[in-house]
């Protein structure tokens, strides 16, 4: 009996031998390296870590390029506090010239530093003058005044015109808004463009692709108001005057159009403005192909006045 206790017991001494010298039973040291691949020595790693981070190239501005052109931002300020004027524009990169029929075109001088309104540049004014392209703003001690869009030089979709802000007081029954502040701007105007001409505008062309225009009849709100123009073939006027609600106002020109030159060949006097004053329109000034005066009223006045 003492023989096979003796027996049992080297038995499980064994066995508790084999069970300690098993790296398979053995649960696995936590090593912090264990989470690399067998390729990569961790020390290594441990080194590029403590490298300072690589500098990532900051993103380059997006480009200010409005209807497919690149342009310029630029800002003119005159004046001091609050009627400290600002006005925010775009100019093309490169030299462009506006649509032949372009009446009323906007240009920054990059000598002078101002913005002007001309129809056209000459030749050797090129490298001067760039068109107005893109969204333009003018503020008044902070406040909108103006809001509008060029396009290569025209005035184009909507345009707002605002009154002088004034600072108005009000009260709400929520305490944290007790004697706040607001500005209060009044909508003097708004108007749609296309390419210089009111949206609405009445355009006949002389050919089916629509290229070459040849009347325009400004419409407005229903009816006629603004600048009417009636081109020749080649682009330059024939006839030009303003509708003032629905009716003409002011001077009305007519033009030749010689081979080499274009010359006035009427000008009709209508009411400046309509609705106050009336009178039938008269001829004030007439000339022949050769640029000749032929009739003028002033003249013809005096004339009548010697007779009598």
């Amino acid at each position: 009996m003492r023989n096979l206790l003796l027996l049992f017991c080297l038995f499980f001494a064994l066995q508790g031998a084999f069970a300690q010298t098993d790296s398979t039973t053995a649960p696995p040291k936590k090593d912090k390296y264990l989470r690399f691949s067998n390729d990569v020595d961790p020390m290594l790693l441990e080194e590029e870590q403590k490298k300072e981070p690589k500098e990532f190239k900051k993103k380059k501005p997006k480009r200010k390029v409005y209807y497919g052109i690149k342009t310029r931002r630029m800002f003119l300020r005159d004046g001091y506090g609050s009627n400290e004027k600002i006005t925010l524009f775009h100019y093309v990169k490169n030299p462009e010239e506006p649509s032949i029929y372009a009446q009323d075109v906007f240009w920054y001088d990059l000598q002078r530093q101002k913005i002007v309104k001309k129809q056209r540049i000459k030749s050797d004014e090129v490298e001067r003058y760039r068109l107005l392209h893109g969204p333009y703003k003018e503020t008044v001690g902070g406040n909108t005044t103006v809001n509008g869009v060029f396009y290569l030089g025209t005035k184009h979709a909507r345009w707002e015109v605002y009154a002088k802000a004034k600072d108005v007081q009000f009260k709400k029954k929520d305490p944290d808004y007790q004697d706040s502040i607001y500005v209060e701007q009044d909508l003097l105007k708004k108007e749609k463009y296309y390419h210089g001409w009111p949206k609405d505008s009445e355009i006949t062309f002389y050919d089916p692709k629509k290229e070459k225009i040849k009347e325009v009849i400004p419409i407005v709100n229903g009816e006629k108001h603004g600048t009417y123009l009636y081109f020749f073939e080649n682009g330059k006027v024939k006839e030009e005057g303003e509708y003032v609600h629905g009716m003409k106002a002011g001077r009305w020109t007519e033009y030749y159009h010689g081979k080499r030159s274009h010359f006035r060949k009427k000008i009709t006097m209508y009411p400046k403005d309509p609705l106050k004053e009336t009178f039938e329109p008269y001829v004030q000034m007439e000339w022949d192909e050769n640029g000749k005066v032929i009739y003028d009223k002033e003249v013809e006045d005096k004339k009548k006045k010697k007779k009598k």
